[in-house]
């Protein structure tokens, strides 16, 4: 198995990578979305309340 001792040891660092490369995806793609919005314009974006904002998350809890 080259650099492994034994086959558990290889599907776990194949996990490891995946776990990783997941990661590195969902940052990335976190990253443009901002990015994206830093770009906008400010007149694209409506003033919200804390009171509003606290209002619509509580309509989305399951």
């Amino acid at each position: 198995m080259g650099d492994y001792d034994n086959a558990s040891e290889y599907v776990r660092d194949l996990i490891r990578r995946d776990k990783r490369a997941l990661e590195e995806a969902t940052f990335r793609a976190k990253q443009l979305a901002l990015q994206s919005a830093f770009a906008e314009p400010d007149s694209n974006y409506t003033a919200l309340s804390a009171e509003s904002v606290i209002a619509r998350n509580l309509k989305r809890t399951p």
